[in-house]
Protein backbone atom coordinates (compact mmCIF):
# COMPACT_ATOMS: atom_id res chain seq x y z
CA UNK A 1 0.00 0.00 0.00
CA UNK A 2 2.74 2.20 0.93
CA UNK A 3 4.01 1.75 -2.71
CA UNK A 4 0.96 2.69 -4.33
CA UNK A 5 0.09 6.18 -2.26
CA UNK A 6 3.99 7.18 -3.54
CA UNK A 7 2.97 6.29 -6.82
CA UNK A 8 0.38 8.18 -7.23
CA UNK A 9 1.57 11.46 -5.48
CA UNK A 10 4.30 11.35 -7.67
CA UNK A 11 1.58 11.19 -10.64
CA UNK A 12 -0.75 13.75 -9.05
CA UNK A 13 1.78 16.31 -8.51
CA UNK A 14 3.59 15.65 -11.54
CA UNK A 15 4.05 18.47 -13.96
CA UNK A 16 1.87 18.37 -17.22
CA UNK A 17 4.20 17.12 -20.27
CA UNK A 18 3.95 20.43 -22.15
CA UNK A 19 4.57 22.66 -19.14
CA UNK A 20 7.42 24.69 -19.50
CA UNK A 21 10.21 23.57 -16.88
CA UNK A 22 10.90 25.94 -13.96
CA UNK A 23 13.49 27.31 -14.40
CA UNK A 24 16.22 29.09 -12.27
CA UNK A 25 15.36 33.00 -13.80
CA UNK A 26 11.57 31.86 -13.05
CA UNK A 27 12.21 31.02 -9.41
CA UNK A 28 14.41 34.10 -9.05
CA UNK A 29 11.62 36.11 -10.69
CA UNK A 30 8.78 34.85 -8.83
CA UNK A 31 10.91 35.65 -5.46
CA UNK A 32 11.76 38.80 -6.57
CA UNK A 33 8.46 40.15 -7.07
CA UNK A 34 6.99 39.00 -3.66
CA UNK A 35 9.97 40.40 -1.66
CA UNK A 36 9.70 43.42 -3.03
CA UNK A 37 5.73 44.03 -3.11
CA UNK A 38 6.25 45.59 -6.64
CA UNK A 39 8.67 47.92 -6.08
CA UNK A 40 11.79 48.56 -8.12
CA UNK A 41 13.57 51.89 -7.94
CA UNK A 42 16.05 53.84 -10.08
CA UNK A 43 20.05 53.54 -8.80
CA UNK A 44 21.41 56.63 -7.93
CA UNK A 45 18.30 58.15 -6.57
CA UNK A 46 18.53 58.72 -2.53
CA UNK A 47 16.44 58.49 -0.84
CA UNK A 48 15.04 55.07 -2.17
CA UNK A 49 11.45 55.87 -3.93
CA UNK A 50 9.20 55.30 -6.56
CA UNK A 51 9.39 58.34 -9.06
CA UNK A 52 12.24 59.90 -8.17
CA UNK A 53 12.73 63.77 -9.09
CA UNK A 54 16.55 63.62 -8.74
CA UNK A 55 19.55 60.93 -9.52
CA UNK A 56 22.89 60.62 -9.57
CA UNK A 57 25.14 59.20 -12.51
CA UNK A 58 28.83 59.61 -11.09
CA UNK A 59 30.25 58.89 -7.79
CA UNK A 60 31.77 62.70 -7.68
CA UNK A 61 28.44 64.44 -8.70
CA UNK A 62 29.76 65.44 -12.34
CA UNK A 63 26.83 63.90 -13.62
CA UNK A 64 23.16 63.58 -12.25
CA UNK A 65 19.75 63.75 -13.62
CA UNK A 66 17.29 66.13 -11.99
CA UNK A 67 13.30 67.47 -12.81
CA UNK A 68 12.47 64.02 -13.77
CA UNK A 69 9.39 63.92 -14.32
CA UNK A 70 7.63 59.90 -14.96
CA UNK A 71 4.89 59.22 -17.11
CA UNK A 72 4.77 55.29 -16.68
CA UNK A 73 6.25 53.42 -13.67
CA UNK A 74 5.72 49.65 -13.23
CA UNK A 75 8.14 46.87 -11.72
CA UNK A 76 9.21 46.41 -15.02
CA UNK A 77 9.28 49.60 -16.82
CA UNK A 78 9.66 53.20 -16.25
CA UNK A 79 9.36 56.08 -18.63
CA UNK A 80 10.39 59.33 -18.19
CA UNK A 81 11.96 62.58 -18.96
CA UNK A 82 14.47 65.23 -17.43
CA UNK A 83 17.79 67.07 -17.39
CA UNK A 84 20.91 65.52 -17.53
CA UNK A 85 23.73 67.82 -15.81
CA UNK A 86 26.76 66.82 -16.85
CA UNK A 87 30.09 68.94 -15.34
CA UNK A 88 32.76 69.52 -18.10
CA UNK A 89 35.69 69.19 -15.10
CA UNK A 90 37.44 72.10 -17.24
CA UNK A 91 39.59 73.00 -15.44
CA UNK A 92 39.03 70.40 -12.83
CA UNK A 93 35.81 68.61 -11.87
CA UNK A 94 35.88 71.00 -8.94
CA UNK A 95 35.95 74.02 -10.69
CA UNK A 96 34.18 72.79 -14.28
CA UNK A 97 30.64 74.15 -15.39
CA UNK A 98 27.76 72.35 -15.78
CA UNK A 99 25.49 72.08 -19.35
CA UNK A 100 22.63 70.53 -19.13
CA UNK A 101 20.43 67.98 -21.74
CA UNK A 102 16.85 67.63 -22.10
CA UNK A 103 16.71 63.76 -22.11
CA UNK A 104 13.96 60.64 -22.23
CA UNK A 105 14.44 57.87 -20.51
CA UNK A 106 13.44 54.08 -20.71
CA UNK A 107 14.85 52.24 -17.37
CA UNK A 108 14.02 48.50 -17.23
CA UNK A 109 15.56 45.02 -16.65
CA UNK A 110 14.53 44.82 -12.70
CA UNK A 111 17.56 43.04 -10.84
CA UNK A 112 17.67 42.48 -7.12
CA UNK A 113 20.96 44.79 -6.03
CA UNK A 114 22.32 44.99 -2.97
CA UNK A 115 19.13 45.73 -0.91
CA UNK A 116 16.57 46.28 -3.33
CA UNK A 117 15.00 45.74 -6.43
CA UNK A 118 16.55 48.20 -9.18
CA UNK A 119 15.89 48.91 -12.90
CA UNK A 120 19.98 47.51 -14.11
CA UNK A 121 19.25 49.45 -17.45
CA UNK A 122 18.51 52.84 -18.70
CA UNK A 123 18.24 54.27 -21.94
CA UNK A 124 19.00 58.00 -22.36
CA UNK A 125 17.70 59.57 -25.81
CA UNK A 126 18.92 63.47 -25.90
CA UNK A 127 15.77 64.92 -26.85
CA UNK A 128 17.45 67.89 -28.26
CA UNK A 129 21.78 68.85 -27.92
CA UNK A 130 24.00 66.12 -27.87
CA UNK A 131 27.00 66.20 -25.77
CA UNK A 132 30.24 66.31 -27.18
CA UNK A 133 31.31 62.48 -28.20
CA UNK A 134 28.18 60.85 -27.03
CA UNK A 135 25.84 59.23 -29.42
CA UNK A 136 21.90 60.42 -29.63
CA UNK A 137 20.85 57.33 -27.37
CA UNK A 138 23.07 55.28 -24.82
CA UNK A 139 22.65 53.00 -22.16
CA UNK A 140 23.76 52.97 -19.05
CA UNK A 141 23.91 49.41 -17.35
CA UNK A 142 24.36 48.37 -13.59
CA UNK A 143 26.80 45.60 -13.50
CA UNK A 144 25.91 43.70 -10.07
CA UNK A 145 30.00 42.66 -9.67
CA UNK A 146 31.15 46.59 -10.51
CA UNK A 147 32.81 47.92 -7.35
CA UNK A 148 31.10 51.04 -7.39
CA UNK A 149 27.89 48.79 -7.01
CA UNK A 150 26.87 50.64 -3.66
CA UNK A 151 26.93 54.13 -5.25
CA UNK A 152 24.14 53.26 -7.80
CA UNK A 153 21.87 51.44 -5.12
CA UNK A 154 22.72 54.09 -2.32
CA UNK A 155 20.93 54.71 0.59
CA UNK A 156 19.69 52.41 3.75
CA UNK A 157 18.53 48.91 3.10
CA UNK A 158 15.59 48.77 5.27
CA UNK A 159 14.02 52.00 3.16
Amino acid sequence: MPVLVAVLAAVLCAAPANAAPMTRRTLSQHRLDARHQRRTYLPGAYPKKIRPKVSSLSGDGSDGLRNLRWSRWTIKNAYGRGIEGIDDCNPDCADGSFSNYPVKIHAYTPRYLRCGVFFSKIKFTYTRRVPNGEKRSWIFKVDPSDDALELYTIGPCSS
